[in-house]
Order: structure tokens, then C-alpha cells, then sequence
């Protein structure tokens, strides 16, 4: 088992890799202020490298994580495109209710699908 290695940078590893999937909380932003170093970082990798994927556990759809983005000053040139749970929850819903399912070996019908939107009173502002 290899140990851990910390780096001081992204480009450290960068020259290694053709893609890159980044966090978004605590690494783009902390929530209130964007990180503009992160966001240099981000913009030389896809100069140099090739595109970035910012990915979040936001139970929100991507296009409001980019108007949160506008909010508090996130640059958005320094990603190609923003993956959400909240976005491929919806995503595989959607699949549902057009009537296909896919499971790991097979393509079948899918069953009616009703779901519940259940969120926190903080998220009743945000749009699908």
C-alpha cells in the first residue's frame, strides 16, 4: 500500500494527468469568498493540460452552483464543466420517467417513477 503524498500545489501532479476533477467546497470557495489562486490554478491546467470537471455534493442542479458562483465572485473561466449530485439525481429521474432504466448488465423498462422533493427550508429558494 502506497503512503499518502502531499503536495504543495496543483502543479505538482498536473504534468501527469490530461483531466482533472476538482472539488469545489474548500477548494474553489469556502462558501462566502472564491480562492483566486485556486481559480489560476484551475485556468493554467486547462491552458497547459486539458479540461477541468468541478464536482460537488450539492444536492443542487449545476446552474445554480454557477449563479452561487456569480453571488461571490467564482471566476467561471477556469472550468469546462460542473457535475453536482443534486444534477445526477435529477439526471436519473428524468432517464426513469422517460421509461428506460439502466442497470448494471441490462436495459429494461422502468417502473412509474413518483419522488418526493424533501429539502431544507435554507434550499426552498433554489431552482431545479
Amino acid at each position: 500500500m502506497s503512503r499518502l503524498r502531499l503536495i504543495s500545489g496543483l502543479h505538482e501532479i498536473a504534468p501527469d494527468h490530461d483531466a482533472l476533477i476538482c472539488d469545489i467546497w474548500g477548494v474553489v470557495h469556502n462558501g462566502n469568498a472564491p480562492y483566486p489562486e485556486a481559480a489560476e490554478a484551475l485556468r493554467q491546467f486547462r491552458r497547459e493540460r486539458g479540461p477541468v470537471i468541478l464536482l460537488s455534493n450539492a444536492p443542487r442542479v449545476p446552474r445554480s452552483v454557477e449563479e452561487q458562483f456569480r453571488r461571490i465572485g467564482v471566476a467561471t473561466d477556469c472550468y469546462d464543466a460542473i457535475v453536482t449530485s443534486g444534477g445526477a439525481a435529477r439526471a436519473a429521474l428524468a432517464a426513469r420517467a422517460t421509461g428506460i432504466s439502466v442497470t448494471r448488465t441490462t436495459i429494461r423498462p422502468a417502473q412509474p417513477a413518483y419522488c418526493h422533493f424533501i429539502i431544507s427550508a435554507r434550499s426552498r429558494t433554489l431552482r431545479c
